[in-house]
């Protein structure tokens, strides 16, 4: 399951419930609190997260019909929005950000 640090938040996204994927996103602030942040596109698992000009991009993964293309972007107030979709849906890939761009591999 992904996760990110964006400012003083940290964001868990999705994982495995049993035999399905979820959308849930709990948010932990600097005192240790968790909130329940705004869904994932999918309820999936296997994604990738990173972080790109302050905003946290959570990308991919597989839900109960294959792999996924959605890419989720989170501001520093915890906003979702949807960003540009994956070339093609992937599970289980690498993330990173550098120089400007945000890349998903594998």
């Amino acid at each position: 399951m992904p996760s990110f640090v964006n400012g003083s938040k940290g964001y868990v996204c999705g994982g495995n419930d049993v035999n399905n994927g979820t959308s849930v996103v709990d948010v932990y602030d600097s005192s240790g609190n968790r909130t329940t942040g705004t869904s994932l596109s999918a309820s999936c698992y296997a994604s990738t997260a990173f972080v790109l000009n302050s905003k946290g991009y959570v990308c991919g993964g597989f839900d109960e019909y294959g792999s996924v293309y959605y890419t989720d972007v989170y501001d520093n107030s915890g906003n979702k929005t949807n960003g540009t979709r994956l070339g093609t849906g992937r599970g289980y890939s690498s993330s990173f950000a550098n120089g400007g761009y945000g890349y998903v591999c594998g």
